[in-house]
C-alpha cells in the first residue's frame, strides 16, 4: 500500500512538473479602428494580442500568418512598424507570467490583403494568427469569420481580371 502511495505521488509531480514546462497562452485577433483627435479619420488595424497564462517565462521570437490552402507551409512572417500613437509591442518580447503583449498592423483600408493575397494562387479558405517561441514551438489560432472574409476580399481583388 506504501509504494502504491509513493508512486502515485512521483507519477503526480512528474505530470505537475512537465504541465508546468510547457507553454500556455491565449492568443487573439482583432480588427479595431483608432480615431484621432485631432483630425477627423479613421484607421483601421489588425490587433494581435498575447497573453502568457503559463507559469514560465516565454519569449517571443515572432509573429505571422499560416494560410490554407497555400502551398507553402511556412509561417508568414507579420513585420512591426509603428503606428500612430498606438502603444506597439516589439519583437523579440520576453513574456514573463501573466503579461501580455499587442501588436498592431496597418490594413491601409484593405489595401494590406490585397497586397498579402496578390501573388497566391488559392483563394484563403482558413487562417491561423501564430506566434513563434524561441523553444521552438508555436501558439496559433483560428481567426474569426470577420478577418477571415477581409483576406477573401481582399484576394477577390488582387485577381479579377
Amino acid at each position: 500500500l506504501a509504494a502504491l502511495g509513493t508512486a502515485s505521488a512521483v507519477i503526480v509531480s512528474l505530470c505537475l512538473a512537465r504541465r508546468s514546462a510547457r507553454f500556455r497562452g491565449t492568443l487573439s485577433v482583432n480588427i479595431g479602428a483608432g480615431i484621432h483627435p485631432h483630425i477627423d479619420i479613421e484607421t483601421r488595424y489588425i490587433a494581435i494580442k498575447l497573453v502568457n497564462t503559463s507559469q514560465r517565462n516565454v519569449k517571443v521570437t515572432g509573429i505571422g500568418w499560416r494560410v490554407i490552402p497555400w502551398p507553402d507551409k511556412s509561417l508568414l512572417h507579420q513585420l512591426i512598424d509603428p503606428m500612430y500613437h498606438l502603444p506597439q509591442g516589439t519583437l523579440p518580447v520576453m513574456l514573463m507570467p501573466g503579461d501580455d503583449q499587442t501588436w498592431y498592423v496597418d490594413i491601409q483600408d484593405g489595401e494590406w490583403f490585397t497586397h498579402v493575397c496578390d501573388d497566391r494562387k488559392r483563394r484563403p479558405r482558413n487562417i491561423f494568427v501564430c506566434s513563434a517561441l524561441s523553444d521552438g514551438t508555436m501558439c496559433e489560432r483560428k481567426v474569426g469569420k470577420g478577418i477571415l472574409k477581409w483576406f477573401k476580399d481582399g484576394w477577390d481583388r488582387a485577381h479579377q481580371s
